[in-house]
């Protein structure tokens, strides 16, 4: 297949190999046409063969990986239960799979699982988070013999269809910077409530993503609207799981803390160093993408070049970053600049970036933050006519949450409840 000019999969999808939408280390991402439907995909081709012919395992896992949390992540809206239990107004949150409850208790998750603060929640502006919008869907995929995800039977390739996006965070961030112009304050809250119902959805399914940066970040028009989702899910890994640092996949200007402080000691001559999965990670990570959107420019790049450029190696910049003691990312200047936009802007990223994960706010406490106070609004109007429409009264939506569960999903048998 090297010396391939125009490729049809399964007689259906027709790609051209110099129309390229992007690459990585694994994968090629073509922008190809669905004949039968005509209508333009994404597809991504998986580089599944070594240089000597030899199969890549990684590869295969890779594409595994993002099959199965692509369709859990759809799935969630397809199956009226899930979705109903998603949507309480109370939720256990720990270091393992999303329990939603009647009355729960919220674990906030960091490094250390044991160590995790306990604090309850009740909050109505949950009911209401959609996060049917917030992922690319998932068209179709290669099989293999069976039907199984896998290499396909005929061609023996690895390939996704994905819907096709319009532009990246990147890209867009990079059209306004050359243009000159920043984002306005409506646009950038628009833009992080998706970035944190993205990464809540996500963490609901009971996956990290670990490398949420602009370029994974895709802008899709549907219906007269814009959505932000979130593209590439190769590396995601499962909640609580324990491994090694180099099994992570990673941008270093969105690299968490924690996960530059196993680095330091996995690189240091530690082999036996793990790192627990902890959704605070991914906190941070769109903390960095939010701050980017108002500098319109990765805001540690100049640290990091600079420090690479001048010990040929990145582990200056990874000490620095793990380093909890040393100064936060908002401090001086920068953090004046933000508060002088906006106080409650600036007050939800120094919480997102505390270098410190048992410091860092939790992405419960950053949905239901006052910054997003105009979309809590919206939201809780919706709420509001849900009740005024007869399917929910509004004493039930708002005091009691156990009547409106029977009445969405039936009898509280079926929840999980923990005291």
């Amino acid at each position: 297949m090297a010396d391939w000019k125009v490729l049809t999969l399964r007689d259906k999808y027709k790609i051209v190999r110099k129309v390229v939408l992007g690459e990585g280390a694994s994968a090629v991402v073509y922008k190809g046409l669905d004949v039968q439907a005509c209508r333009n995909v994404a597809v991504k081709l998986y580089k599944h063969t070594e240089t000597d012919g030899s199969p890549r395992r990684s590869a295969l896992e890779e594409f595994r990986k993002s099959v199965t949390v692509l369709k859990r992540l759809c799935s969630i809206d397809d199956d009226e239960e899930r979705q109903a239990m998603r949507r309480l107004t109370t939720f256990s949150y720990d270091a393992g799979t999303l329990s939603h409850c009647i009355a729960v208790t919220w674990r906030r998750s960091n490094t250390s699982v044991a160590s995790a603060e306990s604090a309850t929640i009740a909050n109505p502006i949950l009911d209401e988070v959609d996060t049917s919008n917030c992922y690319v869907r998932l068209l179709d995929y290669s099989c293999t013999e069976t039907g199984e995800p896998g290499l396909d039977e005929h061609e023996k390739l690895l390939y996704l269809v994905l819907e096709l996006g319009e532009e990246s965070l990147e890209e867009r961030l990079q059209r306004h910077r050359t243009r000159g112009e920043s984002l306005s304050v409506k646009e950038l809250r628009e833009l992080q409530w998706a970035l944190v119902c993205i990464v809540w959805g996500l963490h609901a399914v009971g996956f990290v993503h670990m490398d949420i940066k602009p370029q994974n970040i895709m802008r899709f028009r549907e219906n007269g609207a814009d959505h932000w989702k979130l593209i590439d899910l190769d590396g995601a890994m499962e909640t609580g799981r324990e491994i090694r640092p180099e099994q992570v996949t990673f941008t270093p200007e969105y690299m968490p803390p924690e996960l530059a402080k196993a680095w330091v000691a996995w690189t240091s001559g530690d082999p036996s160093y793990r790192l627990t999965m902890s959704r605070l990670m991914d906190v941070w990570s769109i903390g960095m993408c939010s701050l980017e959107a108002i500098f319109l420019q990765p805001v540690l790049r100049p640290w990091f070049e600079e420090w690479k450029k001048e010990t040929g190696s990145e582990e200056k910049f990874f000490k620095w970053l793990a380093d909890y003691d040393t100064e936060p990312i908002l401090h001086g200047d920068m953090h004046e600049m933000l508060a002088g936009m906006d106080k409650d802007m600036c007050d939800l990223l120094e919480t997102m970036l505390a270098k410190d994960p048992d410091t860092r706010s939790s992405i419960n406490e950053c949905l239901t933050h006052p910054w997003f106070s105009s979309v809590h609004r919206a939201l809780i109007g919706d709420l509001k006519a849900g009740a005024a429409s007869g399917h929910l009264s509004q004493t039930e939506a708002w005091h009691s949450p156990e009547a409106a569960v029977e009445k969405k999903i039936g009898p509280k048998s079926k929840l999980c409840t923990v005291m």
